[in-house]
């Protein structure tokens, strides 16, 4: 099964032990790299979570940062579909 290309700001937060506060503030200081959609939710590139993973020592490899990632929204209703799925 494919990797999300996109993770919920909340989903990260979660992950990190921060507030989705916190996340909101790092995007807007541009310390983390994502998008809002067209709705204001915040979308953060896979490759950007883990970079954040392996920067916070949540993980120690690309490979364990995609493994965790696809955890996180594997369990999720809805939302965002991996690229090529509807």
């Amino acid at each position: 099964m494919p990797v999300p290309h996109l993770v919920r700001a909340a989903e990260l937060a979660a992950v990190l032990g921060v507030s989705l506060r916190t996340v909101e503030v790092w995007v807007r200081k541009r310390k983390v790299r994502a998008f809002r959609t067209l709705g204001g939710h915040i979308r953060i590139p896979k490759e950007e979570v883990a970079r954040i993973l392996k920067e916070h020592g949540v993980v120690t490899s690309d490979g364990e940062a995609y493994q965790l990632i696809q955890e996180i929204v594997g369990g999720r209703r809805g939302g965002v579909a991996p690229e090529g799925e509807s």
